[in-house]
């Protein structure tokens, strides 16, 4: 291994001098397992031991003559020992001292490794306690998942790699074997006895069973511990790395006062030590793939393995030395952007708190795929358009769209307010799409350059947004009192387009005209129940029908007349051409008694003049035709509808909780007397009656 990527401690292990001091430590205990047999005498065991010597020169001298590593650094031990080498290397071959001494060189860099994790997992919990309250976003696929702590995060790194540090000292143990067995491993011209001995005073165990050479499948799983220790350490080096991204910025590796990032771009600060941690990972996992290609030796043995574990362990061990040396520095220094983690963890308005919002309204009662389509369809919305998750929940806008409205005809200045509040109640989502077809209304007094300008309602628009118009979809909004009623012979006008009176294309293209045309002439005149229901969400039609007569919308829908409408030609798999009709109301200040009657007041308003229990004629109206049409099912859906509403946003209490908390906002704030005193002439009802008789027709309709 390269000088860079060493260590002193680990590198000493694997150098020349090392190994053939490896060879003599196998020899020298063979020798003392003789002397405790009585082959040999004590006396001649002890002066080989003090005798016997190598040169790694003069090794290499002999090899070049003999061509045999083992025999050259026999004969150069010999050359010390005299005739005492007589009793060396005696029934033994060359796998014998080799393998062994390989073992007492694994497990002697095998310490240093266990010991590089201890010291490394220590540091690993160390930092996890100090920001086991750090709060972070966890991530899937690389996106934004849910909150976590960047302690868990670190937790999660000290489980990985125990749980290496175990799989090493499994393999370390493995390994932990010697063979003193001569040619194939038959103890031809040895006792076994030889071998049990030798490896005692080794620290090692007998092999099982020895071929001429220790099996390599101790060793392929071994490099495969390696492998491992190395990869857990990639992962962790990503991690950084991904972290340290200039648009994460939530670690960051330290960076010396005098260090430089790059040749050409001052401003540089690479991960740079990480990035070398991944590069070396790959190393080592290609050495452990030849380990394993180390296994199938020919017969009893060859030496295609010999070669490639000159290379691969010696590296492999150095690289793991290194690798976990280097990742401890990094974890010891990591530099913790705290408040870019937070920050990270509230980006889209808590997009990532979607799963909790999913499970509320489950426990709310909603179903799990009904509640799954209205958070995904907000926290989408969110994220695609770099909006706010929670106000898209609240239906609160995040564009500057708003709308002022000024309730200038509205006696109570309630009507609109209350009315379009109901309507979100009862409404907001109650249709196949789950689309938010209301918005709510909110009282504000205004003030312009610090000029009083009264009382307002601050809103949103029904919009395409509203709507969540998709390609292909089309809105309307009807403006206008001109009849709804069509026939086959409507000829398109010169753009080609189907006219219909009154209604202006909000959202979409030409082709929509002909999607409304097709599904309001089969909902007027097909008179077949079935065809009537597919040009509509009944839900949202059914809605609509018990609103409009609750309200008492005389300018809203008369008989056979629409206007202030709102109609969307939604994508519907079960509708009329693969199109539905989707309605939402608005302009709400002609109900609960309020009409425009000819001559009757500077505006034409006159507050109550419609009776308590006048009945509205609502003939258009999906609900209408469906009745005519004889279908038998409309009318128990529309009385279980109004059963769910009267126990609910229809009930007595909640209109008068929300009346009683309108007449705070209104009146006992002192904002309609102001909004008298700035603008005089518009319509007022008494301020000292405030909203009880508004509240007692109200109530009384309900009945």
């Amino acid at each position: 291994m390269i000088e860079r990527y060493s260590r002193e401690q680990m590198s000493k292990i694997w150098d020349l001098n090392s190994k053939f001091n490896y060879y003599l430590q196998v020899e020298l205990a063979v020798c003392d397992a003789y002397a405790k047999m009585g082959t040999i005498s004590e006396n001649i065991s002890k002066e080989i031991r003090q005798k016997a010597k190598f040169s790694v020169e003069r090794i290499d001298e002999i090899e070049r003559e003999v061509r045999h590593d083992v025999i050259a650094f026999l004969t150069c031990v010999n050359e010390s020992l005299g005739d005492l080498g007589r009793y060396v290397h005696v029934g033994m071959t060359s796998s014998d001292v080799i393998d062994t001494a390989f073992a007492l060189q694994i497990q002697d860099s095998g310490k240093i490794i266990l010991e590089d994790l201890n010291k490394t997992i220590d540091t690993l919990k160390k930092l996890a306690s100090e920001h086991k309250m750090t709060l972070c976003i966890g991530r899937s696929h690389g996106i934004h998942a849910e909150v976590m702590t960047f302690g868990v995060k670190l937790c999660n790194w000290i489980d990985i790699l125990s749980r290496q540090k175990d799989n090493f000292t499994h393999a370390l143990e493995q390994i932990r074997v010697g063979q003193i067995s001569g040619p194939v491993g038959t103890y031809s011209n040895i006792s076994p006895e030889v071998e049990k001995i030798t490896c005692e005073i080794l620290g090692l165990k007998p092999a099982p069973v020895s071929t001429q050479i220790i099996a390599r499948d101790y060793h392929a799983y071994f490099m495969q511990s390696l492998a491992l220790i190395a990869s857990v350490i990639e992962q962790f080096a990503t991690e950084i790395r991904h972290l340290q991204r200039t648009e994460v910025l939530e670690l960051e590796e330290s960076f010396g006062k005098n260090q430089k990032g790059s040749s050409a771009m001052p401003h540089k600060k690479n991960p740079v030590l990480s990035e070398n941690l991944c590069g070396l990972a790959r190393v080592v996992r290609a050495n452990s793939v030849v380990a394993l290609e180390n296994i199938p030796l020919w017969h009893e043995r060859d030496i295609s393995h010999s070669s490639a574990e000159r290379i691969i362990f010696p590296d492999s061990l150095t690289l793991v030395d290194f690798m976990l040396n280097r990742f401890n520095e990094i974890m010891e220094n990591i530099v913790v952007h705290k408040d870019n983690m937070l920050s990270h963890t509230e980006e889209f308005g808590g997009i990532v708190y979607s799963q909790k919002v999913l499970l509320s309204l489950v426990e709310k009662g909603l179903s799990r795929e009904d509640a799954y389509k209205i958070v995904q369809r907000n926290a989408l919305d969110a994220f695609q358009n770099h909006g706010n998750f929670k106000k898209n929940l609240l239906n609160l806008r995040n564009d500057d769209d708003w709308i002022l409205y000024s309730a200038y005809s509205d006696y109570e200045k309630i009507r609109t307010v209350f009315t379009m509040n109901i309507w979100h109640e009862m409404a907001f989502n109650n249709n196949q799409w789950l689309v938010p077809v209301s918005n709510q209304y909110k009282y504000i007094e205004l003030f312009i350059n610090n000029r009083y300008h009264g009382l307002y309602a601050l809103t949103y628009p029904i919009d395409a947004k509203q709507f969540d118009i998709e390609n292909g979809e089309s809105l309307f909004k009807k403006k206008d009192w001109s009849q709804t009623e069509f026939s086959h012979d409507l000829e398109p006008d010169e753009s080609g387009g189907y006219w219909l009176p009154g209604y202006a294309l909000q959202e979409g293209d030409s082709n929509g005209y002909q999607q409304l045309h097709n599904l309001y002439y089969e909902m007027a005149y097909s008179e077949d129940a079935e065809i009537i229901r597919k040009t509509c969400d009944i839900d949202n039609a059914i809605d609509l029908w018990l609103f409009y007569k609750f309200t008492q919308a005389v300018d809203n829908v008369y008989a056979t007349n629409v206007k202030n409408l709102f109609t969307a030609t939604k994508i519907s798999n079960d509708g009329i051409d693969g199109y539905k009709l989707l309605f939402c109301p608005w302009d709400m200040d002609q109900t609960f008694g309020n009409r425009f009657v000819d001559g009757q007041g500077s505006h034409g308003i006159t507050s109550y003049f419609n009776p308590v229990d006048y009945d509205l004629p609502v003939e258009w109206s999906p609900v209408y035709f469906l009745m005519n049409s004889g279908d038998t099912e409309i009318l128990n859906q529309v009385k279980e509808r109004y059963k769910q509403l009267r126990n609910t946003c229809w009930s007595e209490e909640y209109i008068k909780e929300a009346i009683d908390t309108y007449e705070n906002d209104i009146y006992d704030s002192g904002a309609f007397e102001r909004t008298m005193e700035r603008w005089p002439d518009a319509n007022y009802y008494s301020p000292e009656v405030k909203l009880d008789d508004f509240e007692d027709y109200v109530v009384e309709r309900l009945k």
